[in-house]
């Protein structure tokens, strides 16, 4: 579904990313395991043959550092950053800013992925082209998304082909 005024889907297919970056809580952790395994099958399917994956999360660094230990995903993000590696939190778009900093890509070379109003407006704000997932919030709720997935397939085939 896409969320932005004016545009339609076959605009999107020219569109290229250098990077991806998840918010954590809602994307990357939700309270049902499924959606832990469901984006490791995604990850598996990339095959992580690019380099820029980041995580920016509203929680602590302790939280962020333990979640993503416990699913045994930290080897395969470049950077991560938490809540504390801010000055302004969501919707203030600081730390996507900062994320593809880390990852020496533009933010408009970046796919963020994101389940809540504030995160959306700060993925926007930040010029990256902003994912919505349903998996905190209705697509209604998400409107400030670029594209709105109601599933990890969704997004898994979305990224396929404009990953760089």
């Amino acid at each position: 579904m896409l969320a932005t005024d004016g545009g339609t889907e076959s605009g999107l297919s020219s569109m290229k990313f250098k990077a991806v970056i998840f918010d954590m809580d809602g994307v990357l952790v939700d309270s049902e395991p499924l959606h832990q395994k469901a984006w490791q099958q995604i990850l598996d399917g990339f095959g992580i043959s690019f380099g820029k994956l980041a995580i920016a999360s509203s929680a602590i660094r302790k939280n962020v550092e333990a979640v993503i230990e416990c699913i045994q995903l930290q080897k395969l993000f470049q950077s991560v950053l938490s809540i504390e590696d801010v000055s302004s939190p969501k919707p203030h778009p600081e730390i996507y800013l900062k994320s593809a900093e880390n990852l020496q890509v533009a933010p408009f070379e970046c796919a963020v992925i994101e389940d809540s109003v504030p995160g959306l407006q700060a993925a926007k704000g930040s010029g990256a082209f902003a994912i919505g997932i349903t998996t905190s919030f209705p697509a209604e709720v998400l409107i400030a998304a670029d594209w709105i997935a109601h599933s990890f397939s969704e997004i898994k085939s979305f990224l396929e082909t404009r990953l760089v």
